[in-house]
């Protein structure tokens, strides 16, 4: 009879076992929150009449045009692009001035197209700055040259910048909006 009551016993208590344990609540466990890692907002790329400054000098985009003139025609299915730019001594010093040879208009591709050697007066001004030929172009303290350079671009591509650079500088990019 013992054992009928154990069996008994340890029925019922298999039996409160199951029902406790399905009443009790569990805490609900937390989900990890990460903190959102927010998106950097891209640097805006100046446009046109826009100033920038590198290294003492200040160059300012002051206009662009596309032109097909007379004088000069480009390749087929191309145009020139002229930018007219000015550049300006504001550092401490006189700076040596290299021409249009870090001047370049990239497309949204990022094709590049460097200035053409024919459509260029600004070249002829820094290579003015010095009256002899065997002296360097320096740009004085404040002193600032205006001019425009060309570029032989295709007519089909879209989303230019022109770009102004030189070795160990950082580059100074414009939005064309053409």
């Amino acid at each position: 009879m013992q054992k009928k009551i154990t069996i008994a016993l340890i029925l019922c208590l298999t039996v409160v076992a199951i029902f406790a344990t399905g009443c009790i609540k569990e805490k609900p466990t937390a989900m990890p929150t990460s903190t959102p890692t927010p998106t950097p907002t891209p640097t805006p790329i100046p446009a046109v009449t826009s100033t920038l400054t590198t290294d003492g000098l200040q160059v300012t985009v002051n206009s662009v045009r596309k032109d097909e003139s007379d004088f000069l025609m480009p390749k087929s299915g191309y145009t020139f692009l002229i930018v007219n730019l000015t550049i300006k001594n504001v550092g401490n010093e006189g700076r040596k001035m290299y021409g249009v040879a870090g001047m370049t208009v990239e497309d949204n591709a990022e094709h590049s197209f460097p200035a053409h050697p024919r459509v260029d007066d600004l070249y002829e001004k820094i290579d003015r700055l010095s009256p002899y030929e065997w002296e360097d172009d320096i740009l004085s303290l404040g002193q600032e040259l205006t001019g425009e350079v060309g570029f032989e671009i295709p007519k089909v591509l879209t989303g230019w910048q022109f770009i102004y650079w030189y070795p160990g500088e950082p580059k100074l990019i414009w939005d064309l909006e053409l």
